[in-house]
């Protein structure tokens, strides 16, 4: 198998957001959670097993993810992308939440 290629991100969500799937599709919380706000982290292991055990299965296939919108807040952002994991019967939501060049959210919908 080729050695996968991370495209260069557009901005800092987006490269957290890159990084947070591929720690989801190879189950390593320590790399999903590191540019998490305390709060983020305070979340647990619990939650990161849930959404790697469901959609790592999906995300080894292949995925495409489509930048959608920044939604601007008094104190964070948000961040939308489409998911598309190959050959899934439908599409998926990521919702990234940035508040102080940390990650506070984090939710595939």
């Amino acid at each position: 198998m080729a050695p996968e290629t991370i495209a260069p991100a557009k901005d800092p969500a987006d490269a957290h957001m890159k990084r947070m799937m591929y720690a989801i599709k190879s189950g390593s919380y320590e790399d999903f959670a590191a540019a998490g706000t305390p709060e983020f982290k305070a979340g647990g292991r619990t939650p990161f097993g849930v959404a790697s055990a469901h959609f790592a299965p999906m995300l080894v296939k292949g995925y495409k993810t489509t930048y959608l919108c920044r939604l601007h807040k008094t104190d964070h952002a948000i961040s939308l992308w489409k998911l598309e994991p190959a050959g899934a019967p439908e599409d998926y939501l990521i919702k990234v939440v940035m508040r102080g060049g940390k990650v506070s959210g984090f939710w595939i919908d």
